[in-house]
């Protein structure tokens, strides 16, 4: 049976914010030729950098087209599935869950390539002193943005496609997919992703106090770090 119009709409929709989200993952620009020496999410950035972002199409590349054939080929799960009963319908058709999913990625991850655009070369996956200071654009509300951004899809991805109930269930045995565990596993790599992100966002700070001074320390005092007027 061919895919229906909604099944083509709503796989092109997920293959549009799926490169939407590889983006997010992938270096703007190359690595600096001097990093800055105190970098304690380095070694996550290198995992980004390395060989152009290849662990990441390794990883995204077969999970995306997965998913995406079970949205045009919903008949064929068992065929393309291990455990085809097992597969939550509501991440592979038109849903509320599948639509807020689809507006997180396009919301945040256009924020986070805004946050690429006004830095140009200056955005690094690893630590750099910048060229200068830019408070403009997405800079002129919040000082990190991008980080905003990247805890967005990143949740919108963890709460979605890494779901037991999800394409997991076409590779995993039956009984590791337990109600209640993919929501556990999403909060504690969230969290993880958190400490580390909070772990930069100092390292960033002392960078750029130690560069710009003064004028890092007036735009620090009248914007927020990651949500404008809030925190």
């Amino acid at each position: 049976m061919p895919p229906t119009l909604s099944h083509l709409l709503l796989a092109l929709a997920f293959g549009i914010t799926g490169h939407l989200s590889y983006l997010c993952y992938t270096p703007p620009s190359g690595a600096p030729s001097k990093p800055y020496t105190t970098d304690r999410f380095h070694f996550i950035a290198n995992l980004h950098t390395y060989r152009n972002n290849l662990l990441l199409k390794v990883l995204m590349v077969p999970a995306f087209t997965l998913q995406i054939l079970l949205i045009l080929f919903p008949s064929q799960g068992s065929n393309l599935c291990r455990n085809p009963d097992l597969l939550n319908p509501a991440l592979f058709t038109w849903s509320f869950r599948f639509i807020l999913y689809l507006l997180s990625i396009a919301a945040f991850g256009g924020l986070r390539l805004a946050a690429y655009r006004h830095l140009g070369t200056n955005f690094t996956f690893t630590l750099a002193v910048p060229k200068k200071l830019v408070t403009t654009g997405v800079y002129k509300y919040v000082q990190h943005p991008s980080y905003t951004a990247l805890i967005g899809v990143s949740s919108a991805s963890l709460f979605f496609l890494a779901r037991l109930d999800g394409i997991a269930a076409c590779v995993l045995p039956a009984w590791m997919v337990v109600a209640g565990l993919s929501e556990v596993g999403a909060m504690v790599g969230l969290g993880l992703q958190i400490v580390g992100l909070r772990m930069r966002i100092t390292d960033e700070e002392e960078m750029m106090k130690g560069e710009f001074g003064a004028e890092w320390e007036r735009w620090h005092a009248r914007t927020k770090r990651v949500l404008p007027g809030l925190i």
